[in-house]
């Protein structure tokens, strides 16, 4: 109770620390119109004068987003993304969002999405929602593409993956060759 109650004093104190963002109304009324699927504007805003919010420790449910993006263009084989301590549950589910551009200087290369069950019991592996995109130099549809099919896509079989063992999150990402230059993206 006593932390809820300094933040309340901090925010009243500096309001710059979480500031109010009001939805434009035009915005709001596209937003609660929308079905999936449907594109809107962004009535009312300019995103060059957006305030800025500052992000505060995980206090959100829903997961945690591990994005595989660093580097976003390599240029030699190599694991590009590890953490050890992401914990998954029934109720907590993570996202994954890989985004790689082969920047070799000859030759195609392949990217993977390993997962290792750290624990001491076998766990259940779901992939809920899905979108593959590329290989292509067209980033912006590539984008596009990848959110689309995420969108669309329907939960797959579960796998069991006991302790210590390791599993492709996608066995057709993996196998794609990816040129010099292209783009090829996974949510």
């Amino acid at each position: 109770m006593k932390k809820i109650l300094l933040l309340s004093l901090l925010v009243t104190l500096h309001p710059y620390l979480a500031p109010a963002v009001v939805t434009p109304p035009a915005l709001a009324t596209a937003i609660s119109n929308a079905v999936q699927g449907d594109v809107i504007g962004l009535y009312g805003i300019n995103p060059a004068y957006l305030t800025s919010i500052p992000m505060t420790t995980n206090s959100w449910t829903g997961g945690y987003l591990m994005l595989s993006d660093s580097p976003e263009s390599p240029t030699a084989p190599a694991m590009l993304y590890k953490d050890a301590n992401l914990p998954a549950t029934d109720t907590n589910a993570n996202r994954i969002f890989a985004y790689h551009v082969n920047n070799r200087s000859s030759g195609y290369m392949r990217f993977s999405v390993l997962l290792k069950n750290n624990g001491t019991s076998s766990g259940t592996l779901t992939v809920q929602k899905t979108g593959v995109s590329g290989p292509s130099t067209s980033y912006a549809y590539v984008g596009k593409v990848a959110f689309n099919r995420w969108l669309t896509s329907t939960a797959s079989n579960s796998v069991t993956v006991a302790p210590g063992q390791v599993v492709r999150l996608d066995m057709s990402f993996d196998t794609i060759n990816v040129a010099i230059g292209y783009l090829l993206h996974n949510i």
